[in-house]
């Protein structure tokens, strides 16, 4: 269904976060309006940071009484559940969705796809791990990709995802040890560049060394603007307002919305 633009500064809709560990990504979702509902994706940690008690913040983690019957088929399956009781409002009122470390949900449907495939005549190991991986019509690139499609296509007000990053080579067909490289989201293949565009903004999280300040504090940063050894950055807002956004700011939903409504900071 579509549905026609009535707010020409509805910015920041749809944010990915990447960035190392420990660099505040999942505290940072705590910035954004509330209520907001946070799935911590199987196999992500980064959930400890999240604090519980708090009025308006929703907190899903997964856990497993007996690892040996857990499928990944099983894994996929329920975390789409619980994300779409999360989006039609089953599980209470809604203005953020939050996905925890998506780079590991990728994993997962990675997992299901391999297994799929375990048992397909005349087909080596390394064809059935290249098919798995798939493209945008099979494998677990499609089964990403949808996931991440329905959510992002949802009506909740505001979507935020945490992933990893990691340096790709400029060229893929460089196989030299001094190829160019530049940082994007930690995801395999073709996804890892893709997925930038799949949201309205994507930042980059750093953190500050204590040593460089005088009491010893940590400060988080995002990048917004490419530049550097970061590439897989960037914001989708009219042309006046993105060459006036400074290349880094702070780790603050509010802070980031204004400037992309062109406003002062």
């Amino acid at each position: 269904m579509f549905k026609e633009r009535t707010e020409s500064h509805e910015v920041a809709r749809r944010v990915g976060i990447s960035g190392p560990p420990n660099s505040f990504k999942t505290t940072s979702l705590l910035t954004w309006p509330r209520p907001i509902h946070i799935i911590s994706y199987p196999g992500e940690k980064g959930w400890e940071t999240i604090p519980v008690g708090i009025e308006g913040v929703h907190s899903y983690v997964w856990e497993i009484e007996d690892p040996s019957k857990v499928t990944s088929a099983s894994v996929v399956a329920e975390v789409e559940k619980l994300t779409l009781e999360i989006l039609v409002g089953k599980r209470g009122p809604i203005t953020t969705f939050a996905g925890d470390g998506i780079h590991k949900l990728y994993d997962w449907y990675y997992k299901r796809a391999r297994v799929e495939l375990e048992d397909v005549p005349n087909m080596t190991d390394d064809q059935k791990d290249i098919r798995a991986y798939g493209n945008p019509q099979s494998g677990a690139f499609k089964g990403f990709l949808d996931y991440l499609h329905k959510v992002l296509g949802s009506t909740v007000p505001y979507v935020a995802m945490t992933m990893w990053e990691d340096p790709e080579k400029d060229d893929p067909a460089d196989k030299s040890r001094t190829a160019p490289m530049h940082v994007f989201p930690a995801l395999p293949g073709k996804i890892a560049k893709r997925i930038v565009g799949e949201f309205s903004v994507m930042v980059y999280a750093e953190v500050t060394s204590p040593v460089a300040d005088l009491k010893g504090d940590v400060k988080g940063t995002w990048q917004i603007r490419p530049g550097g050894k970061v590439w897989g950055v960037g914001v989708k807002a009219p042309l006046e307002i993105a060459k006036a956004l400074p290349k880094n700011i702070p780790q603050d939903f509010p802070t980031l919305e204004r400037l992309l409504r062109g406003e002062k900071v």
